[in-house]
């Protein structure tokens, strides 16, 4: 093969190349050596048994969540768009009787959003709410829902800024 015939060749291999074959020879690689971790990437080294090039196959490394060390995925439990930080205005009268009334239009910061609760610490001292730390709170066991419980939420909240 000349020199020209092996240049086209190794542009043609690089162009396309394919996940646990050699890029030079095409054929498949049998043995890596030991996962090594650089930056954000991975890569395993390894040798072609037919045409002895030496490389590394690498990967690029990407956030797909978190597990318990038992090995059981844990799952976001923030419910709908109510997330934490949020900043909300309140889009009716909130009534928790007999302690107080939250005005419309009053505006807050979801504190706590999970199975059971979502929290909003309001702006404005709200008088009767200490009790709270100046929170209107919505339980889930107050609504009549299996799940996701925001959309009852919504008729009270809505996201602003």
């Amino acid at each position: 093969m000349t020199e020209k015939e092996e240049k086209l060749l190794n542009k043609w291999a690089l162009s396309h190349l394919e996940q646990g074959y050699c890029p030079r020879c095409k054929t498949q690689i049998e043995d890596y050596g030991v996962l090594e971790v650089q930056d954000s990437c991975i890569y395993y080294p390894f040798t072609c048994k037919k045409c002895s090039f030496e490389g590394r196959e690498w990967y690029d490394l990407t956030f797909t969540g978190f597990t318990d060390t038992q090995g059981n995925e844990m799952e976001d439990k923030t419910i709908g768009v109510y997330k934490e930080n949020t900043r909300v205005e309140l889009k009716q009268d909130v009534e928790r009787y007999p302690h107080f009334i939250a005005k419309k239009g009053m505006k807050g910061t979801v504190i706590r959003n999970d199975d059971d609760e979502i929290a909003v610490k309001l702006d404005e001292k709200l008088i009767g709410s200490e009790e709270w730390d100046n929170c209107v709170v919505w339980y889930k066991q107050d609504f009549n829902t299996g799940g996701d419980f925001s959309e009852e939420v919504s008729n009270d909240l809505m996201v602003i800024e």
